[in-house]
């Protein structure tokens, strides 16, 4: 049967169990946050710039360069290459060359090759000449170390985007810039008047800001009560709570990299027991729940002595009014009894 307490009961368990109604720290502070989406109001990318970006950016951003996958052979003498050079234009597989040299056609191969990617610069010249195709065999040429044969496997063509096709990147691009830089003068206005001993507040106001007081607020967003604060970054929080009464942050980047966020630290309001009046409910639920806890391990505990004493389960349990209850069970078998 269960107990009903009484009030010195419920007294001495809020007393001995301090701790399960003692409130957290909370702490309330001036936020100050700047996004990226803040200062792209108003901005627009003249067509003249973005044109003239295009045209800087156009090979090294905008154009794939040509590749082309090359058989390539190097020997001491002209007359050696250009015998080879007519082996290859009877027909004989590239390979035999490179077999004949000791090599492997592996070894003797440039695969997807830029034309920068060939040292030579004679090489390159020859092996990237306009109307070559695909099985193409390339005359000796004069190279650094000897006399080069090479023939042309396979030809990726380049491409160039137009500015039509990268204008939307283009826009994107200036506009990112433009609001990084206004982004980075309003910091660095907030940082001014903060450097002659200014609140946040005030550097704030100073730029058109405006702080928002957040708090009391816990270290998992919650205000006294149980609701949670919403809209507050959780790095602002946790900047909160390493600061003493009075500090404030220097600009820390949002975790979600589009913004920066200041932080003033007004109160600390520490860990402190809730009064009695104010827990009254949860002192006794959490007593029924410890005086039943009690009553079931008293209960299981009988039970296992009666049995152990040589009573059955059917006696056992027709003196709680039950009876034992029959499963057939595998190993799959759950409940929320046998798990």
């Amino acid at each position: 049967v269960a107990a009903e307490p009484t009030p010195d009961d419920l007294q001495a368990f809020y007393n001995e169990n301090a701790e399960l109604f003692t409130a957290p720290e909370y702490r309330t502070f001036d936020l100050l946050v700047l996004r990226n989406e803040d200062f792209s109001e108003g901005l627009e990318a003249p067509e003249d710039e973005m044109r003239r970006l295009y045209e800087i950016g156009k090979d090294r951003l905008y154009a794939t360069p040509e590749r082309r996958t090359l058989y390539q052979l190097t020997y001491e003498t002209e007359a050696e290459a250009q015998a080879a050079a007519a082996d290859l234009n009877q027909g004989k597989p590239f390979e035999n060359l490179a077999v004949a040299k000791g090599m492997t056609l592996e070894a003797a191969t440039f695969v997807d090759a830029r034309k920068r990617d060939i040292l030579d610069p004679a090489v390159a010249d020859a092996a990237f000449a306009e109307g070559l195709e695909a099985g193409a065999v390339i005359e000796p040429v004069r190279s650094l170390f000897g006399w080069t044969v090479a023939q042309v496997v396979d030809i990726t063509p380049g491409e160039s985007r137009s500015f039509e096709e990268v204008r939307a990147e283009l826009e994107q691009s200036f506009i990112e810039n433009d609001v990084r830089s206004r982004m980075q003068n309003t910091l660095d206005e907030i940082e001014e008047v903060r450097d002659t001993g200014a609140a946040l507040a005030d550097a704030a106001a100073e730029t058109g800001l405006e702080v928002e007081t957040v708090g009391p607020i816990d270290r998992l967003s919650f205000a006294p009560g149980g609701a949670i604060v919403p809209g507050v970054p959780g790095e602002a929080i946790a900047e909160a709570f390493v600061l003493s009464e009075g500090d404030q942050s220097e600009a820390r980047r949002l975790s979600s990299g589009d913004g920066y966020f200041f932080v003033a630290l007004r109160e600390i309001r520490p860990r402190a027991l809730k009064p009695y009046d104010e827990v009254e409910d949860e002192v006794q639920r959490r007593w029924r729940d410890r005086e039943r806890r009690e009553r079931i391990a008293k209960t299981v505990a009988s039970i296992r002595e009666a049995v152990a004493g040589g009573k059955t389960f059917d006696e056992v349990a027709a003196e709680f009014d039950r009876a034992p209850i029959e499963l057939a069970i595998d190993r799959s078998f759950q409940n929320d009894i046998i798990d």
